[in-house]
């Protein structure tokens, strides 16, 4: 496989938090309340736009294929790149000696909820669930949309994830922190230094960490 080779122009990139939705305040009860019943988070339906792989483990190869052709939903796993892209993104990857590969979204698409305790663990690796946290009460799990369709019966919710804060030197590494997944929220450029906001999960810090990033934690607002 041939590996890409672009010069990257330094640009500021800037993306919008939207802006969170309120709860209500209810009105007093003038009847006995009721049980309250669990709440959960519900799974989009299954998505009819195809994902498309390629293989290679290199991230500035990553984050340059993902600048250059524009490739949207990028994630990196094990040496294999997960995408979407229309026609003329393919045929440019394909003429830059990628093979490209077809596959379902319910197997691609990734989420990380909290799931009730109920049970043992071997119900979770039998649906292919990987446990990332343990508490008295409930999981942290990460899987496949697929995988996690499967887990109704334990209740399930999102885990919320931590303000974080890194100060980085191009605008290759601001597209190496998307491709982990993080949520960002605003990229500042200040004299050449990129001042990252976002969210992430605290399995995402660790492998930011671990990608060489200073993750600073932010209070909660």
């Amino acid at each position: 496989m041939s590996k890409l080779r672009f010069s990257v122009a330094g640009a500021a990139i800037a993306f919008l938090l939207t802006g969170a939705c309120r709860v209500p305040r209810q009105p007093a009860e003038t009847t006995p309340p009721r049980e309250p019943q669990p709440q959960g988070v519900v799974l989009p339906a299954p998505s009819t736009v195809p994902r498309y792989a390629i293989r290679t483990d290199d991230p500035d190869e990553i984050a340059l294929l993902t600048q250059r052709l524009k490739l949207s939903e990028v994630r990196a796993a094990r040496g294999v790149v997960y995408f979407v892209a229309d026609d003329g993104q393919l045929r440019q990857l394909r003429e830059l000696g990628y093979q490209v590969t077809q596959l379902d979204p319910e197997t691609v698409d990734y989420r990380i909820l909290r799931v009730q305790r109920r049970g043992s663990e071997e119900s979770l690796r039998e649906a292919g669930v990987s446990v990332i946290t343990r508490e008295p009460g409930y999981w942290i799990v990460s899987g496949t949309l697929a995988q996690l369709r499967g887990l109704d019966a334990l209740g399930r919710d999102e885990p919320r994830p931590r303000l974080i804060r890194i100060v980085v030197l191009s605008a290759l590494d601001v597209q190496r922190i998307a491709n982990l997944q993080v949520d960002i929220f605003t990229v500042a450029d200040t004299t050449g230094r990129y001042t990252v906001l976002g969210a992430a999960l605290d399995m995402q810090i660790d492998r930011l960490r671990e990608a060489g990033f200073t993750v600073v934690l932010l209070p909660k607002p």
